[in-house]
């Protein structure tokens, strides 16, 4: 089966799709507010099941912090994973007094759901949509903040800026033209 080719979606969708979400349901909002507001992989929050990237463990009541989660890494190691008060304080809520992983459901019905909302959010192309898109509008949204390609590869977990480019991709005309001006004035002899 042939592969949908879909732009990873804006702010604005992003939110329509949290808040489809989380109009049935507080573990799928939950699963996919991971997914867009920390920058984790589905394989972080439900376990890894996918055989090419061994040892990926769910997200376990024991994994919340003060601050944030930790995380199994993609390769070796475990990560830190900041998130705002108000995700915190939900996913405690949701987790409660569970034992072992918080989210009781696989990798695929997480794909499945993630096309779901898409559809009931407005996405024309909600066939194509999986939840990696929301870490990768994570990714461009840090960068119309402002933020530094290094700032965006930590927050997005990854090892290298080359993939982190990948996802935010090159600035656009109009924002080199901003930033050539911008330095034009402050440096203008």
């Amino acid at each position: 089966m042939k592969k949908l080719k879909v732009e990873s979606p804006n702010a604005e969708q992003v939110i329509a799709f949290l808040k489809a979400a989380r109009a049935e349901s507080e573990r799928d909002f939950l699963i996919f507010a991971l997914q867009f507001y920390g920058g984790c992989r589905v394989g972080q929050i439900v376990g890894n099941h996918d055989k090419r990237i061994p040892g990926m463990k769910p997200l376990e009541v024991e994994d919340i912090r003060d601050t944030g989660i930790i995380v199994d890494r993609k390769g070796p190691g475990r990560w830190f994973v900041a998130l705002d008060d108000w995700l915190l304080v939900a996913l405690r809520d949701f987790a409660g007094t569970k034992q072992g992983p918080i989210f009781n459901i696989g990798s695929d019905e997480v794909r499945l759901l993630s096309r779901k909302y898409a559809r009931i959010s407005g996405f024309q192309d909600w066939k194509g949509f999986h939840p990696h898109l929301l870490k990768k509008a994570l990714g461009k949204y840090l960068k119309k903040l402002g933020y530094g390609q290094f700032d965006i590869r930590d927050q997005l977990q990854h090892k290298s800026v080359t993939t982190t480019n990948t996802y935010v991709g090159v600035n656009d005309p109009e924002e080199r033209i901003a930033i050539a001006r911008k330095v034009g004035e402050t440096l203008r002899l």
